[in-house]
Formats: C-alpha cells, structure tokens, sequence
C-alpha cells in the first residue's frame, strides 16, 4: 500500500510541470508505442496549455494530433482483446 504522503507527491508532480513538460513527456511514450501512457500526458499538456497564460511553449494542434492518434490506437487495441474474447 503507498502512503498518503508518497500519492501527494507524485500528485503535486503534475501541479509543478509546464505544458512544454508533459508534451515532452508524452512524446516519450508516443515513440515507444505506449499509447495509453501518451494519452495520459497529452491531455495533462492540454489541461495546462488552456491553463497557461504563455501558450508559446508547445502547439495545441500538435497535442491534438497526438491525442487523436493516441486514442485510435487504444481504441484499436481494446477492440482487438475484445474480438479474441479477452474482455
């Protein structure tokens, strides 16, 4: 079981990275085909992009493009398990 402590911290992780940050971050697994992690960090860059008042850090369509990506493939993925009967 983590403690309080350790999930308030990796929780605060988010609160201290910029929209430039997580993009990158997502990219990341982008690359190495983890698609489901890269949806994770593409909507964080999204969420702080609107959040942000220096929107020059990262292109918005390009965290679109990612997450649209992103979610095909998860989409793809998940009806694949569910086509060979792995629900």
């Amino acid at each position: 079981m983590v403690s309080k402590t350790k999930n308030f911290q990796f929780y605060s992780l988010y609160l201290f990275l910029i929209a430039l940050e997580c993009y990158d971050l997502g990219r990341i697994a982008y690359t190495n085909a983890d698609y489901y992690h890269t949806l994770m960090w593409m909507q964080e860059a999204l969420d702080h992009l609107n959040k942000e008042t220096n929107n020059t850090s990262v292109n918005k369509i390009d965290v679109l493009d990612h997450l649209a990506y992103a979610t095909s493939q998860v989409k793809r993925y998940f009806f694949f398990q569910r086509d060979l009967g792995f629900n």
